[in-house]
Order: structure tokens, then C-alpha cells, then sequence
């Protein structure tokens, strides 16, 4: 296990056109102690990152470049994720602009994984809603043919996928949600370079105590989401800001031998104003490393 603080390129990142976002938001993360991180990807799907522009690989050069002068690592990233895949009867059903272009960031997004030599990519489970009544079979099905193919591209530089566990909508049981629906994907792509994350916020939700659960993937486990609530919205905060159960977190992690890093992925910084984000960047920072010495 990486024994090192992470985070996500989220907390300080602003989309300005033509600029290097993504890269001048490693500099204050570095200050604050982080060295391990996740390339997120997400505003890509909004349009609204430097890497929808013409001339995408020189930003993703940047990346690289302000990475390694910093000493930072990337282990993971989170590529752009269906935002509404109710709106989809099936695979196949490409009718929608934005599914084009959403595809087309995807696809960008594995480059930018391979050209930077990040090992795993976060992918959101989605559902086949075309049936009344959802069934996890067919569920299943429906991710291993929409994912086999950018898997294909994506393994073949070096990038496996990580499949997150999801949380309930609005009191439907969403898939991806529950530990069989994760290991039946993983199951359905045996032999590809492919594993689980686990995202503590996500558990945190579906679950009043996540550890069993969680427990159950952990030798397919390659990633994680680090974050709390209280158990009711997706609220990205902090550790010790909601309910989970950091101590039963680290224990598991530690028995079981998890070999990836500790990712936060936090939504603190989205309204703060700038003159206070490197203080709470740094408190984050300490906060994970008193969790890792549990």
C-alpha cells in the first residue's frame, strides 16, 4: 500500500480556455503535501477542460512535465462518465450528439492516461434501463459490450480499468451499487487488466456498515474514492466529517493487503474562495495522514 497522502486535481482546478488548467493546479496540491494523484478528467464530459481543445496532447505534455519537476505520481485517473445513461435503450443506441461526443472525450481521456503512463482508469458502472425491471445480468452484458472496446484501446497502452462502486438514486437500486454486481463485471473481463475502486462515500450511503461489503471485493480492489457523508447525499467531504468508520477502513485495507493508494476525492473547494483553499488542502492532507498511521 502506498502509505502517502492523494488526492484528486479537482480542489484547485479552474477551466480557463487556452490555458494549462490541469497543470497549474498541481502546483498548490504539491504545497499542501500531496505527492500521489488522480488526473480527474470529469469536466471533459461538460465540455469545459482544456483537454476538449485542439492541441489536447500539449496540455497533456504540461501534465507530465509539471508532475515530474514536482515529484508527483499518477495512479490513477477518472475519466469522463455517463451522465445519463437512462437515456440509452441499449448499447448500440448512439442516436444522441452528446453520446458521440462523449465518446470521443473517453477515448481522449485513455491517451492522456497512456501518454502520462497512468496505470488505471475509474469507470462508472451504468445501467440498462431499456427493461421494466432492472436485472443484473443483463446489466452485466450491457457494461462488457460498452466497455470492451475502449478496454481494448486502453489495455493495449498499458491503462486497466477500475470499476467504482455506485450509489442508490432517488431510492432505486442503481447497478454497481452492490460488491456482486462489481465482481460480475470484473468476472465478465477475466483476463483483461481490470479491478474494483471502492469509494467510501458511495458504501457509505448504501450501506449502515460498508466493511462487509467492502471486504468482499478487496482482493479485487486497485483503487480508491476517498470521502464521507452522513449516509444520506454524496456530499464529498472530509474524513471525520460524516459517518464512516475510518479505523475499520485502514484495519481492513491493512489485513487484506490492498495495493493501491489513498485517493481523496473531495467537493470542499467548489465554492471556497481561493484565499482559503491552500489552508484546508493542507488540513485534508493532515487528515489523511493520521488516517494512514491507524
Amino acid at each position: 500500500m502506498i502509505l502517502k497522502p492523494g488526492c484528486m486535481t479537482n480542489p484547485f482546478y479552474r477551466y480557463i480556455p487556452g490555458r494549462p488548467c490541469t497543470a497549474e493546479a498541481l502546483v498548490p496540491l504539491r504545497e499542501a503535501g500531496f505527492e500521489i494523484v488522480d488526473l480527474n478528467m470529469c469536466p471533459m464530459q461538460r465540455n469545459q477542460s482544456e483537454f476538449c481543445e485542439d492541441g489536447w496532447e500539449r496540455y497533456a505534455d504540461a501534465v507530465g512535465e509539471t508532475a515530474a519537476k514536482l515529484g508527483i505520481t499518477f495512479v490513477q485517473s477518472h475519466p469522463p462518465y455517463p451522465k445519463a445513461p437512462t437515456r440509452r435503450g441499449s448499447s448500440t443506441d448512439d442516436g444522441a450528439e452528446y453520446n458521440e461526443f462523449f465518446l470521443k472525450m473517453m477515448r481522449r481521456s485513455l491517451e492522456i492516461d497512456a501518454r502520462l503512463g497512468i496505470p488505471w482508469a475509474v469507470m462508472h458502472p451504468v445501467s440498462c434501463r431499456s427493461l421494466a425491471d432492472q436485472n443484473p445480468e443483463d446489466d452485466t452484458e450491457y457494461n462488457f459490450e460498452y466497455y470492451a472496446p475502449l478496454l481494448e484501446t486502453a489495455a493495449s497502452r498499458g491503462v486497466g480499468f477500475a470499476f467504482e462502486n455506485m450509489a442508490d438514486v432517488d431510492g432505486r437500486r442503481r447497478f454497481g451499487s452492490m460488491p456482486s454486481d462489481l465482481i460480475g463485471i470484473t468476472d465478465k473481463f477475466a483476463g483483461s487488466k481490470v479491478g474494483i475502486c471502492w469509494d467510501t462515500g458511495h458504501g457509505n450511503r448504501v450501506f449502515n456498515d460498508q466493511l462487509p461489503f467492502m471486504r468482499m471485493v478487496a482482493d479485487r480492489l486497485v483503487c480508491l474514492h476517498i470521502d464521507d457523508n452522513v449516509g444520506e447525499k454524496d456530499l464529498h467531504q472530509a474524513p471525520y466529517m460524516g459517518t464512516v468508520n475510518w479505523e475499520g477502513v485502514m484495519k481492513l485495507l491493512r489485513e487484506t493487503g490492498y495495493p493501491g493508494a489513498f485517493i481523496y476525492e473531495l467537493a470542499l473547494f467548489k465554492r471556497l474562495p481561493d484565499a482559503l483553499k491552500p489552508d484546508l488542502a493542507r488540513y485534508c492532507c493532515r487528515v489523511a495522514e493520521h488516517i494512514l498511521s491507524l
